[in-house]
């Protein structure tokens, strides 16, 4: 069985370099490994990508011991969840991990226990190293989030341990969402749920998959491997993220300003049940927050009654 990592990125070399070789350097190694890197419209290019990775210390020797390295360059940031449907087309893994460029996995082997999970269950379609098996009334994790995190300080970054965000585990739970820092599919499962051309590029892309998995009868689990994760470096750093923010927000909704984004929708905006209620978004990346967070709740909650969900041990539905 193939697994194929798939590591967008968008500038911060020195940090991507470091993530991709505490993770890659802990593979097993024992069955065919695809690396696919997608560059997201990186200030230095595309093309020159694998020469900015030489420079600042990346150990392809061990990446050289994979089955295949592409390296795929956008003219434009496409956002996060686009890039899913981006690496569906070039991966040929049966088994398809995302993780972003600020997530470090610490845990020697994590791949053959990743592979395992998939090959003893063939109804698991997504895991995740941080999730919870609740989602609760406003689309949050509730009160059930598990994870490995370690907390390590690595080059200058910190992370925060397990029990900053709620119970640490080291084996498998169900799960009704996974964060979307790491998130690993089963191909068939990610091709069952497909991928919708006009949702939001950032933002609750995490709950909507895994309920598109949980409802065409995938199960969704949370495995305790340890990892950290750095959050918020692009999203801090980065122009191009909130770039693409504004342009969605101009061509989808037909805006120009956050501020018109309370216009479009004054029903939900002062709903009781919107968890954004009265907040008036500052930037562009808020208003794709708060679209995307609509989107979601009135689809799975309000239409749906998918939501709130909550799991057992066996995966069966508490709530």
């Amino acid at each position: 069985m193939m697994i194929t990592i798939v590591y967008p990125v968008l500038n911060q070399y020195k940090l991507f370099a470091s993530v991709l070789n505490r993770t890659i350097s802990n593979l097993n190694l024992a069955h065919e490994v695809e690396l696919l890197i997608i560059d997201n419209d990186s200030d230095e290019g595309g093309q020159k990508l694998q020469d900015a990775l030489n420079n600042i210390g990346i150990d392809w020797s061990v990446i050289k011991r994979c089955k295949e390295l592409k390296i795929i360059s956008n003219n434009v940031n496409v956002g996060n969840y686009p890039i899913f449907k981006q690496a569906f087309q070039f991966a040929q893994g049966q088994i398809i991990a995302f993780f972003h460029s600020d997530f470090y996995v610490h845990e020697k082997g994590w791949d053959e226990r990743v592979l395992n999970v998939f090959s003893q269950d063939d109804m698991m379609g997504l895991i995740g190293f941080i999730g919870s098996n609740e989602i609760d009334n406003f689309g949050g994790r509730g009160m059930g989030t598990k994870s490995n995190f370690v907390g390590m300080s690595i080059d200058g970054f910190n992370g925060s341990p397990a029990e900053v965000h709620g119970a640490r585990i080291t084996d498998l739970k169900p799960a009704a969402v996974v964060d979307g820092c790491s998130m690993i599919f089963k191909r068939k499962c990610l091709f069952d749920i497909g991928f919708i051309e006009d949702f939001p590029p950032h933002h609750f892309y995490d709950r909507l998959m895994c309920c598109q998995a949980i409802e065409k009868g995938y199960k969704v689990g949370v495995l305790g491997i340890q990892s950290d994760h750095i959050s918020g470096q692009t999203a801090n750093k980065e122009n191009k993220y909130h770039n693409i923010a504004k342009k969605w927000i101009q061509e989808k909704l037909g805006i120009d300003s956050p501020e018109d984004y309370i216009k479009l929708f004054p029903d939900w905006y002062l709903n009781t049940m919107n968890p954004s209620r009265g907040n008036i978004p500052k930037c562009s990346d808020q208003v794709i927050y708060q679209e995307a967070e609509r989107r979601f709740l009135q689809e799975w909650r309000d239409n749906k009654k998918f939501i709130p969900i909550m799991l057992n041990d066996n995966y069966g539905r508490m709530f």
